[in-house]
């Protein structure tokens, strides 16, 4: 078990690629006051919906409701979310993905190399000083 230095995530890296990502018990606000879960989005810019013009973006909500909001206004339409149950503590994700999670606790994701662990790392805090 390997632990990955961040300033507001918990990371251990437990097999080869396997990372258990969870919030710090200290940042961790929503959980302390038991509102909604905080919300991950992984997206990437693109041109027309098709051609993609950036690498894996990640932006915080600070619940479901408030990322609903911001996506179906800066869209000016409706969009179909297809909510799929994933239990990510048993099941990794492959990382890169696009994608929505919902902080309940901690999850899992599969990072093959090492820069993209890196950067994953960057993005998710820079992701949470966005909100606080």
């Amino acid at each position: 078990m390997n632990k990955i230095k961040s300033k507001f995530w918990d990371v251990i890296e437990t097999e080869r690629d396997l990372l258990h990502i969870s919030l710090k018990e200290e940042f961790n606000f929503n959980k302390r006051l038991n509102h909604d879960h905080y919300v991950l989005f992984f997206y990437k810019i693109t041109v027309i919906g098709i051609s993609s013009i950036s690498p894996i973006k990640i932006k915080m909500y600070r619940s479901k409701q408030e990322f609903l909001k911001d996506l179906t206004h800066s869209k000016e339409h409706f969009i179909e979310i297809r909510d799929e149950i994933v239990n990510f503590k048993k099941h990794p994700i492959e990382y890169p993905f696009i994608g929505v999670i919902e902080l309940t606790d901690k999850f899992l994701l599969k990072v093959e190399k090492e820069r993209d662990k890196q950067k994953l790392i960057s993005q998710l805090d820079k992701a949470y000083r966005s909100i606080s």
